[in-house]
């Protein structure tokens, strides 16, 4: 008996024990939960500093699964908005794994925007744009503006780096639209200055000093730190003021650099200096700049001035290292944009979310036919249920009923016409669901023809512009070509429909290069043609002008 009292109460010593162990664990996760809500809070205010701080002194042992995946997505933002070197994405990756599990799609969107970033340090942009896409279809009903601005303003940036000019555009407008949304004057400045250094690329001034001034009006709303940021809007600026005030432009460009030097401004100082006609210090600058840049595409251009300016100085031997270093650039640069070909990697995915919608178009109207399906049957289940209601007391009450029963006959002829007008109905559904799948089908196979019609163009496009010709080319080349060019210049070919009719291949590939820059000299060598055919081909060009 003394046993059993002794193991009673070792018994109920060790519930207590275990009961005050669940409660204090318990307390721990909402507890750690709670502080990283905190270090969310902080960053959403800008203060990263304090975020970091805070999340580096928690204890990582024993959180649960999602305050694990919780603090994996707060560790890389604190870090990415920190400006620290992040050299893998296997902890972002520890919480797209929980989110994809868990369908959270508001933190699961962040952890693709915050993977992106990581990856674009990493130079793998083209993940990068794939995770993006991934988040831009997760926040399309949200009301999160700051991270719909982000997602399109690194998209913009991406497209700009493969020199997507068009593509940039659009969605750097996309990313102003919510920048304004959220009132955040640094942002606005972001976006003010992609867009003037977009349509300072694209030749359009106007457009580009309407958003120029605006930026300068809202400088010093960009964190002084890091300097990085405001040193490169000083250096954009600078080239944008190139072309109109060389002084007001070398006063931006050297307050750039005085903040933290670039290649891109060093490249614009040497060519204020040629014009000046100070050889020797436009060579130190585009040396210094070759020497920090990271940016094939800068250095391309800094080689092909170097081997211009040394070449007109006599020096051959160094103009043709020069030259080689510039084309080994451009063979590198066209090499990665082929391998990337990240527009029609963009087109593809754009269509996969369409085919995505469509799918479920279809899945709602199926569903809604089984509703109507069902409630046909509903009503069939009723009305049988009623008629032998009243067939019943029509037996019990037979004098009584002959009415009634006359009643409920015309009501069952209705019922009939009702439901062989939902047959018929039913019928026509079915019909209209065959017809949009065949549509689909045909739409899929037009998307698909487009985009390796764009892909091919895209491919000959680059190729005219690093050199080649059409000599080998095929008929299909001619169109495939045209319609890429097409599709990049809208406004472009909007023009040249209203100017001409009846255009051949030839022609509008001579329009096409003609309003790319070469000379009437270069075209006719890249497209193979005799001096007289050329001509020929010139006059008849102008006899269809409208």
């Amino acid at each position: 008996m003394p046993n059993i009292v002794i193991a009673e109460k070792m018994r109920k010593i060790i519930i207590g024990l275990l009961t005050m162990t669940l409660l204090m664990s318990c307390g721990h996760y909402r507890n750690d939960y709670s502080r990283l809500v905190k270090i969310d809070s902080l960053l959403a205010q800008e203060q990263t500093d304090s975020a970091l701080y805070l999340i580096e002194h928690i204890n990582t042992n024993n959180l649960d699964d999602e305050t694990a995946a919780y603090f994996h997505l707060l560790l890389t933002q604190s870090n990415y908005k920190a400006y620290r070197p992040i050299k893998s994405d296997s902890i972002i990756n520890l919480a797209i794994e929980f989110y994809e599990r868990n369908r959270n799609n508001d933190l699961l969107a962040r952890c693709y925007f915050y993977k992106a970033g990581v990856l674009c340090e990493l130079e793998k942009n083209v993940d990068a744009l794939d995770n993006l896409k991934k988040a831009e279809r997760m926040v399309m009903s949200s009301n999160n503006y700051t991270l719909q601005h982000n997602i399109y303003y690194m998209i913009s940036s991406i497209n700009l780096g493969y020199q997507e000019y068009e593509i940039a555009l659009n969605y750097a407008k996309k990313a102003l639209g919510y920048s304004l949304q959220t009132k955040k004057k640094d942002l606005l400045a972001y976006d003010y200055e992609k867009l003037f250094l977009l349509y300072n690329i694209l030749g359009k001034k106007d457009s580009c000093f309407y958003f120029v001034n605006k930026t300068i009006r809202l400088i010093e709303s960009i964190p002084a730190n890091p300097p990085l940021n405001r040193a490169r809007l000083w250096g954009n600026l600078g080239v944008a003021f190139s072309s109109i005030d060389q002084e007001k432009a070398e006063q931006f460009l050297e307050k750039a650099n005085s903040l933290v030097p670039q290649d891109n401004v060093y490249g614009q100082l040497a060519e204020i200096s040629l014009k000046k006609g100070d050889t020797l210090k436009a060579m130190r600058l585009l040396k210094e700049g070759f020497s920090i840049s990271n940016n094939n595409l800068f250095k391309e251009k800094i080689a092909k001035l170097m081997g211009k300016i040394e070449q007109e100085a006599g020096n051959y031997k160094q103009a043709n290292e020069w030259m080689r270093q510039e084309q080994a650039l451009k063979d590198s640069l066209t090499r990665q944009h082929r391998e990337d070909n990240i527009r029609a990697q963009q087109i593809a995915f754009d269509d996969a979310a369409k085919q995505e919608h469509s799918n479920d178009l279809l899945t709602y109207a199926l569903i809604a036919i089984g509703c109507i399906a069902l409630g046909s049957a509903g009503i069939v289940w009723y009305l049988r249920r009623r008629a032998a209601k009243v067939r019943l007391k029509a037996a019990e009450e037979l004098k009584l009923a002959s009415h009634k029963l006359e009643t409920t006959q015309e009501q069952l002829m209705t019922a009939n016409q009702d439901l062989r007008l939902t047959a018929r109905e039913l019928k026509s559904a079915s019909k209209k669901l065959d017809k949009l799948k065949e549509e689909q089908k045909e739409e899929h196979k037009e998307q698909l023809a487009l985009a390796k019609t764009l892909e091919s163009g895209h491919k000959l496009y680059t190729e005219l512009l690093s050199g080649g010709n059409t000599a080998h080319w095929e008929r299909k080349d001619f169109t495939d070509f045209i319609e890429y060019f097409r599709q990049v210049n809208s406004e472009y070919t909007q023009q040249i429909d209203a100017d001409y009719q009846h255009l051949t291949p030839n022609e509008n590939i001579f329009l096409a290069l003609i309003h790319l820059g070469k000379t009437e000299g270069e075209v006719r060598d890249v497209m193979c043609q005799s001096e007289s055919a050329f001509n020929t081909m010139k006059s008849r060009l102008n006899a269809k002008k409208l």
